[in-house]
């Protein structure tokens, strides 16, 4: 939105000479027959001519400082909306958050959050397994401004499946999800390399701690991440499944859709996907 001290520079130059100029003709016109005493050889038309002209002008400055007023105006309206925002934006700063990758001993702090505010998550030794394969699928978010022991700094995490070609066949069947792929399934990375391009991501379990600064951060690190996946490595194709009412939110808030054709609407405990539009880009 314009600022008014920029409206105010780029209209009131201009709406005041129209209504000064626009006086002005108007003046000489109510003044014509003293200017035809003087210059008898002026003709009629050229008062005619002077008095639209001076016409148009007040018309477009008064219009002109109309809009000022009323933009004025406006702006002051929106004085309680933008304190407002600006106190939800300072709430929902991310000062002292970071997103990295989980380290092996924070997956067991992820698998007993996990239960505690999901309720369905797999099995700690599988996620042990899992880390092995592929160090990359884990994030956690953390608060450096919190001091003592690690478990307190610990707030959220997800966590992102790359999948091959079977893994993508089975979870579009709704066969597998987030809590039964094997290392199959999995596409492996290690030491920041990938094997291969994923034909599909599926985002499994996303959680933080209470707070919607938080769970804010959360969610946009993790947006961040699949927009990543889409334009560096060209994967389209995310899949999920809600297992809880906020999750359930969020796939509809997002676009997910059903892969199921018996599936109408949005409803948890189905998988659900999100494909990104355009050609690949390999």
């Amino acid at each position: 939105m314009t600022k008014p001290k920029t409206i105010y520079s780029k209209f009131l130059p201009i709406a005041s000479p129209l209504l000064a100029v626009g006086g002005i003709f108007l003046a000489i016109v109510a003044r014509k027959q003293d200017f035809a005493d003087l210059i008898p050889s002026v003709p009629q038309w050229v008062f005619s001519t002077i008095f639209i002209i001076g016409l148009v002008c007040i018309i477009l400055g008064l219009s002109g400082m109309l809009f000022l007023v009323v933009s004025f105006g406006f702006s002051a309206l929106l004085v309680p909306f933008k304190i407002i925002g600006g106190w939800i934006d300072k709430r929902l700063e991310a000062s002292g958050l970071e997103c990295r990758i989980a380290k092996r001993r924070d997956i067991k702090w992820m698998h007993q959050f996990g239960q505690k505010e999901l309720g369905v998550v797999a099995d700690l030794n599988k996620l042990l397994d899992w880390q092995s394969l592929n160090r990359e699928m884990f994030w956690i978010i953390i608060n450096k401004d919190i001091q003592g022991e690690r478990d307190n700094k610990l707030m959220g995490y997800f966590v992102v499946f790359p999948l091959n070609q079977p893994a993508t066949t089975l979870v579009e069947a709704e066969k597998i999800d987030g809590t039964s792929f094997t290392q199959e399934h999995i596409i492996p990375r290690k030491r920041g390399r990938i094997s291969k391009k994923p034909v599909s991501i599926y985002i499994g379990g996303v959680a933080a701690k209470k707070g919607l600064r938080l769970r804010y951060f959360t969610l946009d690190s993790l947006k961040a991440h699949i927009t990543s996946e889409n334009s560096k490595h060209g994967v389209k194709t995310f899949y999920t499944r809600a297992v809880t009412d906020d999750g359930l939110r969020l796939i509809k808030r997002y676009a997910f859709s059903p892969v199921s054709k018996f599936v109408n609407g949005h409803v948890k405990n189905h998988i659900y996907k999100y494909e990104f539009d355009g050609e690949d880009d390999d």
